[in-house]
């Protein structure tokens, strides 16, 4: 596919208003307007929104995409969940996807009726289980027209890299902690193998040891509490409704986020294009990370850009449903 030149970025805060909470918001926008035949008297961009993986925060990888698609003439609006990062929230470091999905449905909400965001091209992304949200709210949210799960969270069933006993034993302990009236139990997000932490396959501690050097705000652990809403997470269901143009990026050696449960998800789906990548889930952004964000970039500039071919050029091994 042949982009656009490449535009000046800018980022500005975009910070709003989910559950009572004040969430933090990067908006990056290009600083050239696109070319937008729809409007003759005001500048509107397609917009994509995204929300960091497990326990991370906005400044881990997600500029690095926003200001790929930023550059080539679509706005990208990043975001803290509640209790992480810069927003809000009495209860820190808790993994609920219930109320993330809630601030992802407020973002596009807001995004929505931004006055510099095209409101007919919105499209949304994300990795891992920000990839599980993505698939989630494409499914139920007519404004989104296009969605990129990259590695994404399916199930905590499917999910063979989670240790799922150790898991259930940190939250019978929590639970018996508490009716003693102790603080609430944390468990370290990412560790190294056979450690006790939610991720401790596919190189997860390196990796997020990595990306904090860029991201002061990023904590490496979760509330015990998360445990439990993980384990009763599924975003399978919401699969199966997907009907808008979905590309698919999993890592085919992956055991945190298995290729094959987002392949047994996807299958099927109108629309849906898989891109599968050699190597694990981490190694995805360290060995593919810039032809991931091409993937990204290319991706949406078809779905909402002038001159789109309906071409996705990939250096993973494609495969149509």
């Amino acid at each position: 596919m042949k982009l656009s030149p490449l535009l000046a970025t800018t980022r500005v805060d975009f910070n709003f208003t989910s559950q009572n909470q004040q969430i933090a918001g990067d908006l990056y926008l290009p600083q050239s307007p696109p070319t937008n035949p729809s409007s003759s008297s005001s500048i509107l961009y397609p917009a994509v929104l995204t929300a960091p993986g497990f326990a991370g925060v906005k400044e881990m990888m997600i500029p690095e995409f926003c200001t790929d698609l930023a550059a080539h003439g679509i706005a990208c609006l990043g975001f803290d969940y509640p209790g992480f990062g810069a927003s809000s929230g009495v209860l820190r470091q808790e993994v609920n996807p219930g109320q993330q999905l809630q601030t992802f449905r407020d973002a596009v909400d807001v995004l929505a009726t931004d006055p510099r965001v095209d409101k007919e091209k919105l499209g949304i992304w994300g990795t891992s289980f920000a990839g599980g949200h993505t698939i989630v709210i494409a499914s139920e949210d007519e404004r989104i027209k296009a969605a990129v799960p990259i590695i994404p969270f399916i199930s905590a069933g499917n999910e063979g890299g989670l240790d799922i006993p150790m898991m259930t034993s940190v939250v019978l302990e929590n639970i018996a902690n508490q009716s003693k009236g102790w603080p609430p139990g944390q468990l370290d997000a990412a560790g190294s193998p056979g450690s006790r932490a939610v991720m401790n396959t596919d190189g997860a501690l390196a990796w997020a040891n990595g990306q904090a050097r860029n991201a002061t705000r990023y904590l490496n652990y979760v509330a015990a509490s998360s445990l439990l809403k993980i384990a009763t997470f599924s975003t399978a269901e919401q699969a199966k409704k997907l009907n808008v143009p979905t590309l698919c990026v999993t890592a085919l050696d992956d055991s945190i986020t298995p290729a094959n449960s987002s392949h047994a998800a996807l299958d099927g789906v109108p629309g849906i294009r898989f891109v599968d990548f050699p190597g694990a889930h981490f190694e995805l952004f360290d060995d593919n990370k810039d032809a991931v964000i091409k993937l990204v970039t290319d991706f949406f500039v078809e779905q909402f850009l002038p001159g789109g071919n309906g071409t996705v050029v990939a250096k993973g091994r494609m495969r149509r449903s």
